[in-house]
């Protein structure tokens, strides 16, 4: 298979998801600073599609909800992070004319999207848990953003990735 016509884009977008993986990091350590060194951390939590709250008296004040979407942001950042800097190592791969249906490649989506489900089914949980601390009563949250189709579909495409390494397998063993 020939890469080389699109080596260039693989390169920007190595360089892109680079920026974006620091990026994420920096932010957590700037949240980390804020959580930790003041009194008022402010951040929103605008990637939700839905969010109910169930067994909560009166819900989180507005400081209670800054304090728990700061808290909840941190891992949430950490996992992107991670996210992007293997998807920019694929993209690195790639921009040097390695194959894309190498157990590198394929093992590195994997990760991704285990990574991203986790961060799906495990958000809510987390969430309601601090939330709980926080307010001093109980409070469940049940959340559905699009960090759960996102991590289906990466895995999915690892499955095909894996499927399409045994293919070539069998075809080298035959040539």
């Amino acid at each position: 298979m020939d890469l080389k016509k699109s080596r260039d884009t693989f390169w920007i977008i190595d360089g892109l998801f680079k920026l974006l993986a620091v990026g994420c990091f920096a932010w957590v350590i700037y949240l980390a600073v804020q959580l930790f060194g003041y009194q008022n951390p402010v951040i929103t939590d605008a990637n939700r599609i839905v969010v109910i709250g169930l067994l909560s008296e009166g819900g989180l004040t507005a400081s209670q909800q800054d304090v728990t979407n700061t808290l909840m942001a941190m891992p949430q950042l950490l996992v992107w992070g991670i996210a992007f800097w293997l998807g920019s190592r694929i993209f690195y791969d790639l921009s040097e004319n390695r194959t894309p249906f190498s157990k590198t490649i394929q093992k590195r989506i994997d990760w991704i999207a285990k990574s991203v489900l986790g961060l799906a089914i495990f958000y809510p949980v987390i969430y309601s848990l601090i939330a709980t601390v926080v307010a001093g009563e109980i409070n469940l949250y049940l959340t559905f953003d699009l960090s759960l189709i996102m991590g289906l579909v990466l895995s999915s495409i690892a499955a095909i990735f894996r499927y399409a390494i045994s293919l070539q397998e069998l075809a080298d063993d035959t040539v």
